[in-house]
């Protein structure tokens, strides 16, 4: 190995530490939310009864599949289920690095990994036990595959190609989104080389014959069920797609920082040279598909969907700091410095709602005979993931007027009342009940409101 590879590889190293110690940080401090604890919830049982548990969700099952082998060897406690999406983070973090020297140059490579590294918002959802982390590592190794076979085509890589196609596929219902746009990307590294691009058609075939299964007994029924009866994201606006972008990029500051270094990148490259070309469809694709079914189908543009798209933006962006870096080498440590410092003065999603804090004050609270009523009847997941039985009397509400047709006989002396994220629900729960129960009082956690009653005399 030569000293500049060597090199190169210590830098590697450095930022793949740097990456493991910022997701691994505090990862266990916020509690579990409510998607968290559904995917507990799901992956919990027989693998068949995941597999049942996730057919009736609005995406593929291979996070819920992971995270039922992580419980088997590692527990439910709070980090293992976050555990594998701590992992997957940090080997997305390598292999952009491996797409980056592949696409241009190891000093692109490292860039890109550096400022993925830093990404608040990558950081956040690997942090979190959803396929969300799944989903832009499946995407960035689906893109190393890609390349690794039009570098040097051979059966072995074909092979890997055709399962991180299917990986990416089952990661997310966007990640089909993700697959097309890495493959319309490759096209101009395949013109003229008809064999390779028969080879990447194979792959693209047995990655879709393995995805079938899925698409015929759960996702075009599932589909048309979202598209008949909406969904809980609200209309897609200007206003919300900026604040979804400016979300996956860290803010106004971290998003300035990468747009100046991509318009280097267009305006010394060119949109049609591979490179470009490649990291741009790949980074459009998840963004365009979510937007076009926001606006024609039912409204699904939230940030979270869109993170199969990070990695190619930064590369983007990297490709552009190597432009810059190319007519004056200093740029390259100050475009580093200035990634990271952007990165870890960006914005994170907001924090999650206290579910642990408000189940530990309801186990304080609660005495016998009385009983917990929550609102609405999801927000019973995460509250059973932390009181794990001990309260013997919860009862799911839905919709909130029904409160007082719900309750046990004979009535409880006080209820206990749990509302997450209140939106006026609060209010039409106690307005049921005030004719048999006063209000005593209140207590409140982030994004959950508690109200203790006591029956009237």
């Amino acid at each position: 190995m030569d000293s500049k590879g060597f090199r190169t590889d210590l830098v590697l190293v450095a930022i793949i530490a740097l990456a493991a110690a910022l997701r691994v940080h505090d990862f266990v401090t916020q509690s579990l939310w409510l998607d968290e604890a559904i995917s507990f919830r799901e992956a919990s049982g027989s693998l068949p009864e995941v597999i049942a548990a996730t057919l009736n969700e609005n995406f593929p099952p291979l996070h819920n599949v992971i995270l039922w082998a992580s419980m088997a060897v590692l527990g439910d406690a709070e980090w293992a289920l976050r555990l594998p999406s701590v992992l997957m983070g940090m080997a997305t973090v390598g292999l952009v690095y491996l797409i980056g020297v592949q696409l241009e140059s190891r000093r692109v490579g490292l860039l890109a990994a550096l400022f993925l590294a830093v990404s608040p918002f990558h950081i956040w959802y690997a942090q979190e036990a959803r396929m969300y982390a799944l989903l832009a590592f499946a995407a960035a190794l689906f893109a190393a595959c890609a390349l690794a076979y039009r570098a040097k085509p051979s059966p072995g890589r074909l092979a890997a190609m055709a399962l991180a196609g299917a990986v990416l596929l089952y990661s997310h219902v966007f990640g089909t989104a993700a697959w097309i746009g890495i493959l319309v990307g490759l096209a101009p590294y395949l013109r003229g080389e008809r064999d390779k691009a028969v080879g990447v058609a194979l792959g693209a075939v047995a990655s879709a014959l393995m995805f079938a299964p899925w698409v015929l007994v759960s996702m075009g029924s599932r589909i048309g069920a979202v598209a008949a009866d909406g969904f809980w994201i609200a209309p897609t606006t200007l206003h919300s797609v900026l604040h979804a972008l400016l979300q996956l990029t860290g803010g106004v500051g971290p998003a300035a920082f990468l747009l100046t270094l991509i318009a280097a990148a267009l305006l010394a490259r060119g949109f049609f040279r591979p490179s470009v070309w490649f990291v741009g469809c790949w980074c459009a694709s998840s963004i365009v598909a979510d937007l076009a079914v926001s606006l024609l189908v039912v409204p699904l543009f939230i940030s979270r969907y869109l993170i199969a798209s990070l990695p190619p933006l930064l590369l983007l962006a990297a490709i552009g700091a190597g432009v810059i870096a190319r007519h004056w080498r200093p740029a390259t440590a100050i475009l580093a410095v200035l990634g990271v410092a952007t990165g870890l003065t960006g914005a994170a999603p907001a924090p999650r709602a206290q579910w642990r804090e408000a189940a530990a004050w309801l186990t304080a609270q609660v005495a016998k005979g009385d009983c917990v009523l929550v609102v609405a009847s999801y927000s019973e997941a995460p509250l059973d993931y932390y009181l794990r039985g001990r309260l013997p009397c919860v009862v799911p509400v839905d919709p909130p007027d029904r409160a007082a047709a719900l309750l046990p006989e004979p009535a409880p002396p006080r209820l206990f009342v749990v509302v997450a994220h209140a939106n006026g629900s609060e209010a039409q729960v106690l307005a049921a009940l005030a004719d048999r129960y006063a209000q005593a009082a209140t207590e409140h956690y982030r994004g959950i409101e508690l109200y203790r009653l006591d029956a009237r005399t």
